[in-house]
């Protein structure tokens, strides 16, 4: 064992070019774990019947990428990437399947590049109304720490 904790073994993530959403970057890395496949450490769990994570980060803009819109199931296999911390957004959410999670995933990754929804931090209460079923992992000073 390496120290580190396993990876979920059910993943997906996707890599957006959105350089209309920030002045500064303009890649965005969209993260997907399905909690119920990570067994060393268990992960935490903020409601018992979630299954999966989503999380957005900005991404270096010195280190870019090429896109990748639909989801890449093998996890970070060939890619290194420096994301920026912290996260833009984070979501622990209840899926019916992994499949149904990566589907729900990619319409907003469909909605970024269609320019109807901004990754950046400055949309983060239009974020929490579409994932409004979910536990907000990012919070603001501005926004109460106890939903």
């Amino acid at each position: 064992m390496s120290g580190h904790p396993e990876p979920a073994k059910r993943s997906a993530l996707w890599l957006v070019t959105a350089a209309w959403a920030h002045p500064h970057w303009d890649q965005y890395l969209f993260l997907l774990a399905d909690l119920d496949s990570i067994e060393n450490p268990p992960p935490v769990r903020y409601r018992d019947d979630d299954t999966h994570e989503l999380l957005v980060f900005a991404i270096n803009p010195d280190k870019p990428h090429a896109s990748i819109i639909q989801p890449k199931l093998d996890g970070f296999t060939g890619l290194e990437i420096q994301m920026l911390q912290p996260a833009n957004h984070g979501f622990h959410f209840k899926s019916a399947s992994h499949d149904v999670a990566v589907e729900r995933v990619q319409a907003v990754v469909d909605a970024v590049r269609h320019k109807r929804l901004s990754p950046d931090t400055d949309w983060r209460t239009v974020w929490n109304l579409i994932f409004w079923d979910a536990h907000s992992l990012v919070r603001s000073a501005f926004e109460d720490a106890n939903p």
